[in-house]
């Protein structure tokens, strides 16, 4: 089920802003995949490439288990009232207030369970 929440978006850069995330519960989400036992992680690939020794690499982010669980996750796809913008993600976006936002992966492609 789609909820939104509003929360003050805090950047390890220094800055801060107070968002409308739309979307859907992580946990909701997580809850409904079967997984093997000796799954412990979440892994987000995003359409957002990074220049390194070997080229352009796709930008991951992971989350154990537990912290992939926390109620203010969500896979968003709208912000403040309106379709989640390119500049912000879209078409879908992890919000993860809770880890200061450098876990808040855009532009996700792909989530696995590892």
């Amino acid at each position: 089920p789609a909820v939104e929440q509003t929360v003050e978006h805090v950047c390890v850069e220094g800055w801060s802003a107070i968002c409308n995330w739309k979307g859907v519960r992580l946990a909701d989400l997580l809850e409904g995949i079967p997984r093997r036992p000796e799954s412990r992680f979440v892994l987000f690939i995003c359409d957002d490439f990074l220049q390194g020794s070997r080229g352009y690499v796709p930008y991951t982010v992971t989350f154990d288990f537990k912290s992939a669980l926390h109620p203010q996750n969500l896979l968003a796809y709208e912000y403040n009232g309106e379709k989640l913008p390119f500049a912000h993600g879209a078409p879908l976006r992890l919000a993860s207030p809770a880890n200061v936002g450098w876990k808040s992966a855009k532009y996700i492609s792909h989530i696995a369970l590892t």
